[in-house]
Parts: structure tokens; C-alpha cells; sequence
């Protein structure tokens, strides 16, 4: 193991320092290191889960582009006469900012045709997002 520490002023007086930290491995240290960075990595990303249930309507949506617009409801249902199409949930580690479930929500949304999203459970107490996406008449 290596520590190199630099350090300079300039002419404002400001300092400037540079630390850099070094260490060894064996080939079999670093192997189960990349192995454990890997896994970490994978399980700590984020991952979002996402599960459709249909809803057993028998309107067809055809589906949208995958970066397509969807509104999302929380307080009240649309104004506007709809059908529901299926029943969306969002899953992650507690880590996962409820953004990123929406997210995945709307591109299932997209994906299902839909046009909009009744929030119907959001984060808290349980983790996740549940929303029914639906489709204007």
C-alpha cells in the first residue's frame, strides 16, 4: 500500500492538495473483488421490478413509443371517460427514489397503450408504486 500526498499554493492563496491512495493485490484478492464490486454493483443499482396485471377490459390499446407522455392521477380520477387496461406495480430497494418507479411505470404504460395513470399506492409505508393505466373513450 502507497499513499502519495502533494500539495501547492497559488498566487490567490488558495492550497491546493492532491491525495493518492494505492493497493496491492493478489490475482486471487482481485478476482474476488471484481466479483464481489460485481455483484454490489448489480444488486445495488436500483433495480426496479415492474408487474402488469390485465384488467380484463376488452378495449386493445395498440402500444405507444417508449418515450411517449402519460399523465399521472393522485388525488382525483380523470375528468374524461376511460378504461382501464391494467393494473401496473413498481418494485425496488428501499434505495429507489419513487421517480424512478414512476418511470418504469410510464414506459409500461407506453408499452400497454395507455394514456394516463390512477396512482392507487405510492412508497409509503410500503415500498412501490401501484397504478391502474388507462385508456380515454
Amino acid at each position: 500500500m502507497y499513499i502519495n500526498y502533494y500539495a501547492t499554493s497559488s498566487p490567490q492563496k488558495k492550497l491546493h492538495m492532491s491525495i493518492s491512495v494505492g493497493i496491492s493485490f493478489s490475482g486471487g484478492q482481485m478476482k474476488l473483488i471484481t466479483i464481489l464490486a460485481c455483484f454490489l454493483i448489480t444488486t445495488m443499482s436500483g433495480c426496479v421490478s415492474v408487474s402488469v396485471m390485465p384488467s380484463g377490459s376488452p378495449v386493445k390499446a395498440t402500444p405507444r413509443p417508449n418515450d411517449c407522455p402519460i399523465e399521472f392521477f393522485r388525488i382525483a380520477k380523470p375528468d374524461r371517460p376511460f378504461f382501464e387496461i391494467a393494473t401496473i406495480s413498481a418494485e425496488g430497494p428501499r434505495s429507489t427514489p419513487p421517480a424512478a418507479e414512476q418511470e418504469k411505470i410510464r414506459r409500461k404504460a407506453c408499452e400497454l397503450g395507455a394514456d394516463a395513470v390512477i396512482v392507487t399506492r405510492e412508497s409509503a409505508p410500503q415500498h412501490g408504486m401501484i397504478g391502474v393505466a388507462i385508456k380515454y373513450k
